[in-house]
């Protein structure tokens, strides 16, 4: 595990970075799913995707957007998310973590659902200060 939870350039360059590569391209589309939506691997077994980019995870109740829905966007998910993903899935997270045990891939599982969880509460702890400010409460 690194020192300090990455930033949102190194996820998103080391995400490029795998899937330049025909062989890791799997791989990058799993470090995406867990970078975006902070699940663990092992919810990409049984999910679905939504109309607006958001993903139904069988043991949750509520669809999880994109922390960042540009991410959706830019790492293209639902259109690279390899075919026959139920029966090629455990071969795939097997070798996600051989490239996170042979440092081919610098944040591991930790790393990203950490760097998930601090965001998601940066951005909900200003939205709250945001919707409670005098300035912003007339406008609403």
């Amino acid at each position: 595990m690194i020192n300090e939870p990455p930033v949102d350039q190194q996820i998103v360059d080391e995400f490029f970075q795998l899937s330049a590569n025909r062989k890791t391209r799997d791989i990058a589309w799993v470090y995406a799913m867990i970078s975006t939506y902070g699940i663990k691997p092992d919810d990409l077994h049984a999910f679905q995707w939504t109309d607006d980019s958001a993903i139904n995870v069988c043991r949750l109740k509520r669809p999880i957007p994109p922390l960042h829905p540009q991410w959706a966007i830019i790492f293209d998910l639902e259109q690279k998310q390899p075919s026959n993903l139920e029966s090629c899935l455990d071969e795939v997270l097997l070798n996600y973590y051989k490239a996170i045990s042979l440092g081919e891939i610098s944040m591991n599982v930790t790393d990203l659902r950490l760097a998930h969880k601090l965001r998601k509460q940066h951005y909900k702890e200003l939205s709250h200060r945001l919707s409670s400010s005098p300035a912003f409460a007339g406008a609403a």
